[in-house]
Parts: structure tokens; sequence; C-alpha cells
């Protein structure tokens, strides 16, 4: 298991999140979002990101290869509980991509149900770079 400041850096330097709105009949809006984070590696270092998520209670799965074309193993980080303890965790540090502050806004439109408003949706799209 990694220390509570290695996690930190782990999650800061390796993790990606991934969001994803698609059209769905059957939402309010016809639309719907997944978001998810990310961490690809082999898999020790992955059962043992794992196992430290754990020390906090975040649950996540591990997949041994990510598709067909992309053999490299995946942990998989989702549900906004989850990614709400991931997002109080990490201190508001600058960092070159821009994604921490991505992550956390992200994180604060789920948690509070604004992804379900027009609005919210909008604020969404203008983060991923769709608007």
């Amino acid at each position: 298991m990694y220390s509570n400041d290695v996690l930190r850096g782990i999650l800061l330097g390796v993790a990606r999140h991934n969001l994803t709105i698609y059209a769905n009949e059957k939402a309010k809006l016809g639309y719907s979002v997944n978001f998810s984070l990310n961490i690809r590696g082999d898999e020790l270092f992955l059962m043992a990101v794992k196992r430290s998520l754990l020390q906090f209670g975040v649950k996540s799965k591990i997949k041994l290869e990510e598709s067909s074309r992309r053999k490299r193993p995946l942990l998989k980080i989702t549900g906004i509980v989850n990614l709400k303890i991931i997002s109080d965790l990490l201190p508001i540090v600058p960092n070159y991509r821009n994604d921490l502050n991505e992550f956390k806004q992200i994180v604060d439109i789920i948690n509070k149900n604004k992804h379900k408003t027009l609005n919210g949706l909008e604020m969404l799209m203008k983060i991923k770079g769709v608007l």
C-alpha cells in the first residue's frame, strides 16, 4: 500500500478523467453523462493503488485489458460517491494539464445534480470542449 502523499501524487500525475455525454431518449434532457477516473499501468501497480484507495472507502475495478486493441491493464473508478472522496482528497495545486480543476468542477456539477439541468449540461459541454 502507498502512503497518502504517494497516492495523491499518483492521482495527480497518472490518473486521467473521462467524461462521456451521450444521447439517451429515456433521460429528461435527452442526454446522459458518464464520468470516471482511469489509471493505466501494470497489474501489480494497479492492485497496490486499489488497496490504497480502499483505505479511504473508494471502490474501483481493475480490467486486465482495456480493449482488444489496448492490452494494457486499467483501474477504473466510477460512481459519484467514490469520485467525490477523491476530489476531497486532492489538494488544489496547479498542474500543467489543468485536469485537476476540470475534475473538481465536473465532480461538483454531478454531485449537486446540476448535470440533469440544461445549464449544468452546457457547463459540462464547455468543460469537455464541445461548446
